[in-house]
């Protein structure tokens, strides 16, 4: 499903109102390959400036425990987003909203040379409500469970490149996988 559609966008800027009444995205992805300023290599971040505030959504296709799939072909497949953060100008304010861990789709950050992921919510989370959801797209969404779901982290590679992680939000990150250098900072409040 990652390649059913495949769109890549350079560097720039994304951003969505800072209200948390309202489910604003500035990355959602439903099936298929997003790519922001990723090399055509797929070896990691190109060196375009970005700057994105707003939370970012992915999905995936779960099986429920009836046996069938969670999105069906009408309401979403397996999506992926990658996001390329490297270069001192480049940030991204937000979390990763989902519908439960079982239809969180696969989030990749790539963090270097003193670009940085500012951890806290700009837009209400679950922020597609699924529980208010007309029929028939009832019963296709979970509840936001609070957990920003990292598949793969990609750091500098060197403690010099290294990319900032500022953790504002009280909602933990859940990294899978992790390579290279990355400077965490925690909010002690």
């Amino acid at each position: 499903d990652y390649d059913l559609s495949v769109i890549n966008l350079k560097g720039g800027r994304i951003e969505t109102p800072k209200d948390k009444t309202e489910g604003y995205y500035a990355l959602a992805n439903f099936g298929g390959t997003i790519n922001v300023n990723m090399n055509e290599s797929k070896d990691g971040a190109a060196d375009n400036d970005l700057t994105m505030v707003g939370n970012i959504i992915s999905m995936k296709e779960s099986r429920l425990e009836n046996g069938t799939y969670s999105g069906g072909s009408y309401y979403y497949r397996d999506g992926r987003i990658n996001l390329g953060l490297s270069t001192s100008k480049s940030s991204w304010t937000g979390v990763i909203d989902n519908t439960g861990k079982e239809q969180a789709g696969e989030v990749n950050v790539y963090l270097k040379n003193g670009a940085s992921w500012i951890h806290e919510q700009v837009g209400k989370v679950n922020g597609l409500d699924g529980e208010h959801m007309p029929d028939p797209s009832k019963g296709h969404y979970g509840t936001y469970d609070g957990v920003s779901y990292v598949k793969y982290l990609s750091g500098g590679s060197k403690s010099e490149e290294s990319g900032f992680i500022i953790q504002n939000d009280e909602k933990p990150i859940t990294i899978d996988n992790y390579k290279g250098y990355t400077t965490i900072f925690y909010n002690h409040k």
